[in-house]
């Protein structure tokens, strides 16, 4: 698998269907200086995908229609691996 160069600053990708929540992890991040796209659902995500590529991605577990598994398995299949780290929920990613 070719990897396209790097040529701008790497993409936080946050996914969430909470609006309150996503402006709230979009602001944390970028006030650590990254820049960031943020989602509203999985297939907006996707959508962008194509395109582009995330750094990496921050993920809702829980959404409606596609899971954030559910998710990082599509990224996955597309040649965009990820690695999941979740505090809050006991199944592994």
């Amino acid at each position: 698998m070719t990897q396209a160069p790097v040529t701008q600053a790497p993409i936080i990708a946050i996914v969430d269907d909470d609006a309150s929540v996503r402006r709230a992890l979009q602001r944390l991040v970028e006030s650590a200086g990254y820049k960031v796209r943020a989602f509203a659902s999985a297939r907006e995500f996707l959508d962008w995908l194509p395109g582009e590529q995330a750094a990496c991605l921050v993920l809702d577990v829980q959404m409606d229609g596609m899971s954030g598994f559910d998710l990082q398995s599509a990224s996955e299949s597309r040649g965009r691996p990820a690695t999941c780290r979740s505090p809050s929920t006991p199944r592994p990613c």
